[in-house]
This record gives C-alpha cells, structure tokens and sequence, in this order.
C-alpha cells in the first residue's frame, strides 16, 4: 500500500472497479512536481490486477512538436485492430502514424477512431490507459486522448491521466473527473522522512515537513542537501530552503518561461521571508522595475496576492527560484530589500547576505540590530 495515500487509492478505486462490470471511467490527477502522481497511478494500476490490460504513454518534453507522438505510444499494441474502424477513422489513423502517405482528413476521424479502437480493445478484458505527464503531449495527441475520455461511457474502458499543475499543458482538460493531489499529511510526511534520514531532530523533522507542504520528493531529497550542522540541529534551516537539482528543475521551469524583468521580481519576492507587499513594493522600486512587473506571474499562478502579501503557489517554487538564480542576482535582491528595510534585523540580514565579504555597511548594520534586539 503506498503510504499516506489511502483515501486517494479508494476515491479512484471507486471509480475503476466498475470496468469489470461493463463501466467506464476517466480521472485526471493533477498536482505539483514531486508530489507523488506518478506513483498513485501505479498503485491504481498494481491493485487493478491481472484481470486489465494496460496500455501506457507519456509525454515528452521533446516530442511536443511532433505531431501524434503520445498517441502513437498510447496505441501501438491496438494497431493491428485498426481494420475494424470504418474507413474514414482507419485512413486518418495511418496518416496520422505516418503508417501511409499523409491525405486529408476531418478533425474528428482521429480521436473518433482512438475511441473506436479503445472500445474493440476492451472487448476481452476491460482495459486501463495510462498517460502520464499530460502537459508534455504535443497538441494533437491531448486533444484526441482528452475528447475520448469525456466520451467513456461504458464498455469497460477507463483512463488514468496525470497532470503538473501550473504547467503550460494543463489547460483545456476540463470534462473528465479530477482528483487534486496534496502534499503528504504530517504523519505520513514525518514517517517518510524519517526513512530518508532516521538521525533528523524532531524539530528539524517538523520544520522541514512544513517547509515543503509535504512534498514526498523533497522530503526525500533535501536532508542530503542539508549541512551536518543542520541535520543534527545544531543551525536553523535556510531560507529559502536549499532546492535540489531535481527540485530546481521541476519547479523552476515555469518562472524561467516569464519575461527576465518579471523573473527578477520573482527573485526579490523569494528572496523575502515574508511576502510583505509594501516592502516588496519598494525593492522593485529601486530596482527600477514597475508596479506591474509581477503581473505575468500571478497569471501563470506561481505568486498570488493574499492579505497584503505575496506568497508563491508552493513554498518549493519559492526556494526553486531562488537557488536557480546567479549569485550575483541574489545578492542584488538582498541589497534592495536591505535598503529598504525600516526593521534593523530586516536589514542587517539582508545586507549579510548581499555582501560579498566583509562591509562596513553590514558590520553597523548588524551592531544597530544587536542593540535593538
């Protein structure tokens, strides 16, 4: 049994028992990077059994502009059914796979005949198609999987989609049943890291699981990116906190798409411990950057304003942003915040953490905040 996923695996196992009594079913899971789709999928497919074929695909970040791509790795193995389909749906499929010369065809003679094939194929047994990273699929194959799945309605047939959210891909998948996957809850969250690193403080543990909104990846990852003086509790933890190579790339990828002046505002507001709106304000400010430099941002829903401050979609966008930052940008984000913090520990640890080495600036700056400590 996967772990911490218990209600998740009978909500969806609800849905797919019934394929063996003639049902249909189509859920789309849809959640951050890391935090564990891919292997709730699995479990589905493993507690499925013997008794349903299984056909898979997943996109590809590199086959995005390749026409069919997905689908063709979807259906390879129903090929040979393919006679079956009435002519119009039989031709465009080969068109499509490039199986013959390319020859035109009506939009709907590809995902009618993915449907078609899909039902000849459950006839036997009941089949499950499993597709995974949905946002990487080139357009025409989300298209046709997506206009099949809002169409199954019986004949032992279901689908298993799953879905990056915020991703570029995720839109226009409306239609079909979704199932939102969350971080780990505390005590599942804790159990898994304590598999990841048994010698972790307690308190550490703790801080660690609401750093990371119980991101399974993370929780996995991180301690091994922690100093020994972190992991035996002695220092606190960074912050933001350090982001693996991993964690970079699955959270990053988003901002890196967004115009270099909003990427550098996003900086700035990763580089604050809180979002304070006023004092992010400011920073921009100084930088010469405008009022609505973040408007791109909060329209790919990575930062959202909430209660006068601005706070990231999830705490490892935050630390994704600004471990994949040029030092020297980090420093400059620092600066800002620094000159303009009113609070002296505000502004003396955003100066500490903008020098390069030793400054007199930062050296009265941390003397101005010891005595008002």
């Amino acid at each position: 049994m996967l772990e911490g996923r218990t209600r998740e695996l009978a909500w969806i196992g609800e849905r797919t028992h019934g394929l063996h009594e003639g049902g249909a079913c189509a859920v789309l899971v849809r959640g951050e990077a890391g935090v564990g789709k891919s292997a709730l999928i699995e479990a589905v497919v493993a507690a499925a059994g013997d008794g349903v074929r299984v056909l898979r695909a997943r996109g590809y970040e590199s086959d995005t502009e390749i026409p069919y791509a997905g689908l063709l790795e979807l259906v390879t193995p129903l090929l040979p059914l393919r006679e079956r389909l009435p002519a119009a749906q039989r031709d465009a499929l080969a068109s499509a796979f490039a199986l013959e010369p390319p020859t035109p065809h009506d939009r709907l003679a590809v995902p009618a005949g993915l449907l078609g094939l899909l039902a000849r194929a459950a006839e036997r047994r009941p089949l499950l198609a499993v597709v995974d990273d949905v946002h990487w699929l080139d357009d025409a194959s989300r298209d046709a999987i997506m206009f099949a799945a809002r169409r199954l309605v019986a004949g032992g047939v279901g689908m298993l989609l799953a879905v990056r959210e915020g991703a570029e891909g995720d839109a226009d998948l409306s239609g079909v049943e979704q199932l939102r996957l969350q971080g780990l809850e505390r005590p599942a969250a804790l159990a898994l890291l304590r598999r990841a690193a048994p010698s972790l403080p307690p308190g550490t543990a703790e801080a660690l699981v609401s750093a990371t909104a119980g991101n399974p990846l993370a929780l996995t990852e991180l301690p091994e990116a922690l100093t020994p003086a972190q992991l035996t509790g002695e220092a606190p933890l960074a912050d933001p906190l350090p982001a693996s190579a991993a964690i970079e790339r699955a959270f990053a990828r988003q901002a890196l798409a967004l115009p270099a002046d909003t990427r550098a505002a996003l900086l700035v507001a990763a580089t604050l411990h809180r979002g304070q709106l006023d004092l992010l304000t400011a920073a921009l400010r100084r930088l010469g950057l405008p009022d609505d430099v973040l408007a791109p941002a909060e329209q790919a829903r990575i930062v959202a304003e909430r209660g006068g401050e601005l706070s990231f979609r999830h705490p490892l966008l935050r630390a994704a942003v600004y471990q994949a930052a040029a030092s020297s940008d980090r420093r400059a984000a620092h600066a800002a915040l620094g000159a303009v913090a009113s609070d002296p520990r505000v502004r003396a640890w955003h100066l500490a953490h903008a020098a390069a080495g030793a400054d007199e600036t930062v050296a009265a700056a941390l003397e101005e905040a010891a005595r008002d400590a």
